[in-house]
């Protein structure tokens, strides 16, 4: 009896493990199925995903690429070896420590922009506006309208909006102007710069020119009735003037002064 007894437990062990192998088998199989029904699907999505694109997203020393276009946001250092062909005074301007270098904000320039260079005590007053573009192109602005128009047609210009023609021309004219002084554009008559501490005739003068313009004299902005034109009021000169600019596709401007006061009592910034 007892050796029947050990044979059906035997016989109960070997059904049990054959059945565990035959159950083993099945979710095996099942698994594999599962795994090749998702992989075409995974293979769509994957096929579907962008590939990242290595241009848009590469950081360089000089800027960051976008595509084709290269927005030129360079560091000091670099500024300064571009600037070697300009010898002095710009370049060694930017030599020394207290110098300060200010980008202007340039929306236009798709592959260029501007930076103002400035000295500081115990240097005399003086400002430097250089376009530069590209990987190494670089162009003093100041009294030279040419120069600006040939930074335009390296930056890749191109206007998306109305306040882009009113920067674009606003630039042009801080830029381009003299090494000492530029014209102040005005937002309002009274935050021009008045003398700080005039005599009677000049206080005078500055109350009458208030009270005569406080309403007319606004911010640049683009005409009502003429499509890419800025109209603007400035103090050039010590001249009260209207501006009419019309700016061409290739970024040319031509410009309308109509002189409003002559020898107002305002200084000129250095």
């Amino acid at each position: 009896m007892g050796v029947e007894r050990q044979a059906r437990a035997k016989f109960r062990v070997s059904q049990i493990a054959l059945l565990i192998v035959i159950l083993a088998g099945i979710t095996i199989s099942y698994l594999a199925i599962k795994a090749a029904d998702a992989e075409p699907e995974n293979s769509a999505l994957a096929a579907l995903s962008p590939t990242p694109n290595v241009a848009e997203t590469k950081k360089t020393k000089k800027g960051t690429a976008q595509g084709d276009n290269f927005v030129t946001d360079i560091d000091r250092s670099e500024l300064l070896k571009r600037t070697v062909p300009l010898g002095n005074p710009v370049h060694t301007t930017l030599e020394k420590p207290e110098t300060v270098v200010e980008q202007i904000s340039t929306p236009y320039f798709a592959t260029g922009a501007v930076y103002r260079v400035s000295t500081r005590p115990p240097e005399r007053p003086r400002v430097y506006n250089l376009g530069v573009w590209g990987n190494d192109g670089v162009i003093l602005l100041n009294e030279e309208p040419d120069n600006f128009y040939k930074l335009a047609s390296m930056a890749n210009l191109r206007f998306s909006s109305g306040s882009d023609y009113v920067a674009y021309v606003v630039t042009f004219l801080e830029t381009t102007s003299g090494f000492k002084r530029h014209p102040q554009i005005l937002n309002s008559i009274e935050k021009a710069w008045w003398v700080p501490k005039p005599d009677a005739a000049e206080a005078q003068k500055r109350d009458e020119m208030i009270a005569k313009y406080s309403s007319t004299v606004e911010p640049p902005k683009l005409s009502s009735d003429a499509e890419s034109t800025v109209v603007l009021y400035a103090i050039s000169n010590l001249k009260l003037v209207m501006i009419k600019a019309k700016v061409a596709s290739d970024g040319k401007i031509k410009l309308d002064e109509k002189v409003l006061e002559e020898n107002t009592p305002t200084v000129m910034m250095n």
